[in-house]
């Protein structure tokens, strides 16, 4: 990307600069060979050949005022493209985090709960890779990217339906969010889990609306015009006002290199303000979609249908080995005797009792039992029935 940004302001700017040199280098020719005369190589002077004509020159006073309001237009026309360009790399960072959360919650979730086949938790995969790639083609023109988009949907995604739901679809990246959601909804998992996941999506949905308004809320014209023309005057005016400050040197010779190395660090700045403020042209989006993501996601669905990291929440625990890549089902503990749980009722010293986990895998509190320990803060009285606490209830009014 550095390469192909040097070169693009290699290129433009090097027009420029060739133009404003050519305006400088007939400056000096006009004003040393009809005006005021040059000398030669051997330091004779010879007389202008029409000494009559008035000078091409002006004073330094005017480009010492006017240089303040310039480099103001400058700072603040590269401030704005560059927090484009930043809020747009920001943008894909969530992307890419966000896909990677959906794909290890997604697939690690729905192989422990259900023990969904493999070809679902391709499908899931597939999903969330073809959001971040639906994204790319929907922030960039439809020359750039449109057939590689639709040779995209024919060789990566598995179901063809789906594809072709995705290829006319006027906005591909919800559809795209349309098939997440539906995918994790097809696996019914936890509600608090489910809630979990589609907080995620949500927050790829934000990362696309933070695209779209950046890719259709460009810098206004008329900023980046004025500030061109101020640029490009000052810049053609600037020969006049070196032209006596380098009398010193040979026939005003001074004033080309001086005039060439100004005017490239001055457009050179307004050519990378230009290119920062189209950031989806210059994003290596295409490596953050099959680099960044595509790997991440993939890889982690082929450890899932592997049976890696895949812990079981149940009546009992799944151990992974990685060596493997095997799952080994260990039962669950023996529930304790009745003289245990007398035992322990009854030390001085003892622990509350563990409740179960439930199918989600987090502990049941709904209906706690009623406990008795040496220490009152430890204890948990019986819960009263529902007439019971009606009846408290209305004592206390």
């Amino acid at each position: 990307m550095s390469s192909v940004l040097l070169i693009g302001l290699r290129v433009v700017a090097l027009q420029e600069v060739l133009f404003i040199t050519f305006a400088a280098v007939f400056v000096l020719l006009y004003n040393d060979i009809l005006v005021s005369g040059f000398d030669d190589f051997n330091g004779v002077h010879h007389d202008g050949l029409a000494t009559f004509l008035p000078p091409l020159k002006l004073p330094l006073v005017p480009f010492t005022l006017s240089s303040g309001a310039l480099g103001l237009l400058l700072t603040f026309r590269t401030n704005v493209s560059y927090s484009r360009w930043n809020e747009a790399r920001t943008a894909w960072g969530k992307v890419i985090n966000d896909s990677r959360s959906i794909a290890r919650m997604g697939c690690i979730w729905s192989k422990s709960y259900k023990n969904i086949d493999d070809a679902a938790v391709q499908r899931l995969g597939e999903a969330i890779c073809s959001f971040s790639r639906s994204l790319m083609n929907r922030t960039l023109p439809p020359q750039e990217d449109e057939e590689n988009f639709k040779k995209y949907t024919y060789e990566r995604i598995s179901d063809q339906n789906y594809a072709e739901i995705l290829r006319n679809a006027k906005h591909r990246p919800t559809a795209a969010l349309a098939e997440l959601t539906s995918t994790l909804v097809d696996y019914k998992l936890n509600p608090l889990h489910q809630v979990e996941v589609e907080h995620v999506v949500t927050g790829l949905c934000d990362a696309l609306g933070a695209s779209e308004r950046i890719f259709t809320s460009p810098v206004p014209t008329f900023y980046t015009r004025h500030t061109a023309r101020f640029l490009a005057f000052w810049l053609l005016a600037l020969p006049l006002g070196l032209f006596e400050p380098m009398s010193a040197t040979w026939n005003h010779i001074g004033v080309l290199p001086v005039v060439v190395l100004i005017s490239g660090f001055l457009l050179g700045i307004e050519e990378l303000a230009t290119q920062m403020e189209e950031p989806f042209s210059i994003l290596p989006m295409e490596k953050m979609c099959e680099g960044s993501i595509r790997t991440s996601v993939m890889e982690q669905v082929e450890r899932s249908q592997m049976g890696i990291q895949s812990p079981y929440y149940g009546e009992g625990k799944r151990v992974n080995s990685y060596a493997t890549g095997e799952a080994v089902s260990v039962p669950a503990p023996a529930p304790a005797s009745a003289h245990v749980v007398e035992a322990a009722t009854t030390s001085n010293h003892s622990e509350p009792k563990t409740h179960g986990l439930g199918a989600g895998g987090m502990a049941d509190t709904r209906d706690p039992e009623a406990y008795a320990d040496a220490d009152p803060r430890k204890s948990i009285s019986a819960a009263p029935t529902f007439e019971e606490y009606m009846k408290l209830r209305e004592s206390q009014k």
